[in-house]
């Protein structure tokens, strides 16, 4: 069961990371930033982040 779960943990830090990949941290900060808190934190954090310039 652990080992589902976190798979499953991975999988929604793998699309917090791509959802944040056009934002000024990128997809790597992204990633990390949701292995380090959570998954949902970083998509919280994500509507709040401002894009990329350029």
């Amino acid at each position: 069961m652990s080992l589902e779960l976190a798979a499953v943990y991975l999988l929604l830090c793998l699309v917090a990371g791509i959802a944040g990949r056009k934002r000024r941290i990128g997809f790597w900060g992204f990633f990390f930033c949701s292995i380090l808190f959570t998954p949902f934190l970083s998509l919280l954090f994500l509507f709040l982040a401002a894009p990329r310039q350029g």
